[in-house]
C-alpha cells in the first residue's frame, strides 16, 4: 500500500517517523492477512481433494472385497472332495 505522508505545519520529524512506522505495520498486517486467506483457500482445496480420494478408495475397497469373495468361492469349488465312506 502507498505510504501516507502528511506534512502539516508544526509536525515534527518524530511524528513523521511514527506515521511512517504505522504505515509499515499496516502494510505488513495486510500482507499477512492476504497470505492467511490464500493458505485457507489452499487448505480447502486440499480437503476437497482428500474427500475425492476417499471416495475413490471406498470404491476400490468394495471392488477388492467383491473379488476376494469370488476368489474364496472359486477356491471352495477346487477343494478336494472327501470320498464317501
Amino acid at each position: 500500500m502507498g505510504r501516507v505522508v502528511t506534512m502539516e505545519v508544526g509536525m515534527s520529524n518524530h511524528d513523521t517517523e511514527i506515521l511512517a512506522k504505522l504505515d509499515l505495520l499496516i502494510a505488513v498486517q495486510q500482507e499477512q492477512t492476504k497470505a492467511i486467506q490464500e493458505h485457507g483457500k489452499a487448505l480447502q482445496e486440499h480437503g476437497q481433494s482428500l474427500a475425492e480420494l476417499r471416495g475413490q478408495m471406498t470404491v476400490a475397497l468394495q471392488w477388492l472385497q467383491s473379488m476376494d469373495a469370488r476368489f474364496v468361492a472359486l477356491m471352495h469349488l477346487c477343494e478336494p472332495r472327501k470320498a464317501a465312506a
